[in-house]
Order: structure tokens, then C-alpha cells, then sequence
């Protein structure tokens, strides 16, 4: 299963139930100072599903209001865009530039790095938000153009807003039936919705040249730190990224290589270093492999002499001939 988390203010002592929501919503979402009307007989349900660095929330509340103050964002921001519609009920935010209320008809978009002012008057007596938040740096649209969107209606009810609120409820209502290594593949495909949704208001075309260029650094370097993770794979690469495999593998080929024959030479280019380091002579050529993803002894050695034209021990004996035997 994906990591779901649950809090109800039902069970707590009344005076105590507000004051818990707001230390959720601090934990789970984002610090800002919250008030209400409610404060005694407050109600509050919250549903989190972390889907790798993205957070799908699927809240029921009370009548709330929400100010994220400049001193709030200067002590904590954790870079997220946060994208909510609220299902049943209003809600109005004023961020930048931008001002607006909306119903369960369109979405809201507001960035954690700039103050804002929020409130949702339930309708009847609770209110209900469906909220996603993306860290910003996984997004291709630029930021300065973003900044357009903020605090600005957005529509939910058809198109890609429609499909993009249809695939988050899908997404937190299934959170059960996943398993623990579709995450960050659900959180790349929530990602690149919202990513496309930014990008189809602002009327942008494809994203810039130097996009695929600093996402190639980032993977190459991402997959320098986690070279001694036998399950760096395509896969969890992608993810991490919050990319599609095939797009993964499209980078890779538009570089003239591939994602498996870079991460099998640089780890045979580690191997191959610490072969030729006196100062590890006494370290086994099998540890070598094994802490450089290779396991298994045997895949080492067809690996390592597909490489360099001989098995790492004769590569060993080789660079120091009167210290090995």
C-alpha cells in the first residue's frame, strides 16, 4: 500500500479538536496561522496520500480562514504549488496579484513562497477540498509565468481540469489497492497532469530547449549519488524525477546512450578506480562489486571483462604484480 495517512478531530475533547487541525495541517501541508467560527464544535476529516514528492489531501472541514504570513514564509517553505478545488462549499484566496472565490466549479492555485489570505465557508455544515501540492522544481512551466495563475479561477468541470481532479480523487479513493513501488509513478503522472494543465492556461508550447538539457544533469547526477543502489533502474530514475520511463529512456537516446549502459559504466569505472587504489588492496574483488551494485560475483566478472577485456581480479593483479598473487 501507499502511504496514506488519516486524522479526525472526532474522539477528541472539543476545546482540543481545533487545535489539532491546525497542528495537522502544519505537519501535513503547509504552516500558516488559522482561525474560525467553529472553534468549540469544530469538525475535521483529512485523507493524505503521498504519491513520492507529491501530496494528494482530501479534506472535510468546518467554516476555516487561512493567512500565510510574510514571516510564516520566510521561516518555512517547503517550494510547493498547491492546487485545491473545493467540492462542496466556497472558497476565496488572495495571493499576488490575484483574488478570487470560487465553488466546486474550478480550481484554485496558490504557491507556498508567497503570502496569502484564504477562507472556506462550508456549504451546509461542512466544506469539502480536494487539494494536490507539487514541489515547483518538478514543473516545466516557468515561474514567472506561473505567477499569472495564482489566486486566479481555474476550470475544474470539463477538459484538462476535469480530467486532472478526476485522476487525484481516483488516485486518493484507490490508494489501498497500489503498492508501495507505483508512488512515485503515480506521483509522476500527477505531476505531469498538473504540469499540463499550468501550461495549456498560460497557452504555452512545448517546454524550452534548456528544459531536457537540465533535467539530463540532474539524472546524471542523481544517478552518481545512488551508484551503489543495486535498484537504480530505469524506473525509480524516472520517478524520482517525475518523468515517464519512456521519456527517461527518450533523453538517454537523444544523447546517444542509454540509461542502462551509463549506469553499468560509471559503476564499472568506480570498480575499475578502486581495483587500481593500493590503499585497498586488501579489500576483496567481490566487496568491490557488491558495493558498487554487483552482487552477484559472477555478474561482475562478465560485466568487468565485457568492459576491459579481462576479469577484475586479472585487471587487479595486473596494476600491482608483485603485491597480489
Amino acid at each position: 500500500m501507499v502511504e496514506v495517512t488519516v486524522f479526525r478531530t472526532d474522539g477528541l475533547p472539543e476545546p482540543d479538536r481545533f487545535d489539532a487541525w491546525c497542528a495537522m495541517v502544519a505537519r501535513a501541508l503547509v504552516v500558516t496561522r488559522l482561525a474560525t467560527d467553529h472553534s468549540r464544535a469544530f469538525h475535521g476529516v483529512a485523507h493524505h496520500v503521498s504519491l513520492g514528492h507529491v501530496r494528494v489531501s482530501v479534506l472535510e472541514y468546518s467554516g476555516i480562514r487561512s493567512r500565510r504570513s510574510p514571516a510564516l514564509v520566510r521561516a518555512c517553505d517547503p517550494e510547493l504549488l498547491q492546487l485545491g478545488v473545493t467540492r462542496s462549499g466556497r472558497q476565496s484566496l488572495a495571493q499576488g496579484r490575484g483574488a478570487a472565490s470560487t465553488g466546486g466549479a474550478e480550481l484554485l492555485l496558490s504557491d507556498t513562497s508567497q503570502p496569502y489570505e484564504a477562507e472556506v465557508a462550508p456549504d451546509g455544515d461542512h466544506a469539502r477540498s480536494l487539494l494536490v501540492q507539487v514541489p515547483r522544481n518538478s514543473l516545466t512551466v516557468p515561474r514567472a509565468k506561473v505567477s499569472a495563475l495564482i489566486a486566479r479561477p481555474l476550470p475544474a468541470a470539463d477538459g484538462l481540469g476535469a480530467l486532472l481532479v478526476q485522476t487525484l480523487a481516483r488516485a486518493e479513493a484507490d490508494a489501498a489497492h497500489y503498492r508501495p513501488q507505483d508512488t512515485h509513478r503515480l506521483g509522476a503522472v500527477a505531476a505531469q497532469l498538473v504540469d499540463a494543465f499550468l501550461a495549456h492556461h498560460l497557452d504555452l508550447a512545448d517546454p524550452p530547449e534548456s528544459r531536457p538539457q537540465a533535467l539530463l544533469t540532474a539524472i546524471n547526477a542523481f544517478i552518481d549519488r545512488h551508484l551503489a543502489d543495486p535498484g537504480l533502474s530505469p524506473g525509480p530514475i524516472a520517478a524520482a524525477h517525475h518523468i515517464s520511463v519512456r521519456y527517461l529512456h527518450r533523453l538517454f537516446a537523444s544523447e546517444g546512450t542509454t540509461v542502462g549502459s551509463t549506469v553499468r559504466g560509471r559503476r564499472l569505472e568506480r570498480c575499475r578506480l578502486e581495483l587500481a587504489d593500493p590503499r585497498l588492496l586488501a579489500r576483496p574483488v567481490r566487496a568491490i562489486g557488491a558495493r558498487w551494485g554487483y552482487a552477484n560475483p559472477a555478474d561482475f566478472n562478465r560485466a568487468f571483462r565485457a568492459a576491459y577485456g579481462m576479469p577484475p581480479g586479472e585487471y587487479r593483479r595486473r596494476a600491482f604484480p608483485s603485491s597480489v598473487r
